[in-house]
């Protein structure tokens, strides 16, 4: 239905539906920077794997020059090599998964601009990259186009507190936990 909206709008209207309220820029800001303390940490985690060789050899080639889309499965691939005995591989690569399934969120709130869709609790995102287009679309924008993405709010809000606010502190103390196993520190 919120597709449908955006879909039928004129495209030239598309930026006169609703600029964000200060509660949608509080949702946004908190989604990116819950992401960014994950980023975090999965970089000390690929520091801690690096310091122990326990990276895959692409991985430590690259290192520390690894780009942001990379760390989860490269903390994933390291993870995947430990001993059952003293790490819950499932369980571990499951919340990694996530993670790195949210990132393409993340990166739409930081990189795409929004607007409210009107009388929904939801925003509509566009972009006018074409890298972007390609990447979330498959082609390029024609003349006058853009890429849009909608999203629901009250799915962001779920997002945050079954899995945003519960991730973040346990990949912090996960990074921790493998620092004193692996470096001794």
């Amino acid at each position: 239905m919120l597709e449908a909206i955006v879909a039928n709008a004129p495209r030239e209207k598309l930026m006169e539906f609703p600029v964000l309220q200060p509660e949608d820029h509080h949702i946004i800001g908190f989604f990116i920077q819950q992401f960014n303390y994950m980023d975090l940490n999965l970089r000390r985690a690929i520091e801690t794997f690096h310091q122990a060789k326990l990276l895959p050899d692409k991985a430590a080639k690259k290192y520390p020059k690894i780009h942001s889309s990379e760390v989860a499965g490269i903390v994933q691939d390291s993870v995947k090599a430990m001993d059952t005995a003293t790490e819950d591989i499932t369980d571990t690569i499951r919340v990694l998964s996530i993670i790195e399934r949210r990132r393409e969120i993340r990166n739409l709130f930081g990189h795409w601009a929004a607007r409210r869709i009107p009388n929904h609790d939801a925003i509509v995102l566009l972009s006018k990259d074409e890298n972007d287009a390609m990447r979330t679309g498959g082609a390029y924008l024609n003349s006058g186009h853009v890429r849009s993405c909608v999203l629901d709010l009250a799915d962001i809000r779920g997002l945050i507190v079954h899995e945003l606010n519960k991730f973040e502190p346990w990949l912090a103390m996960k990074i921790a936990e493998w620092r004193k196993r692996y470096v001794g520190d």
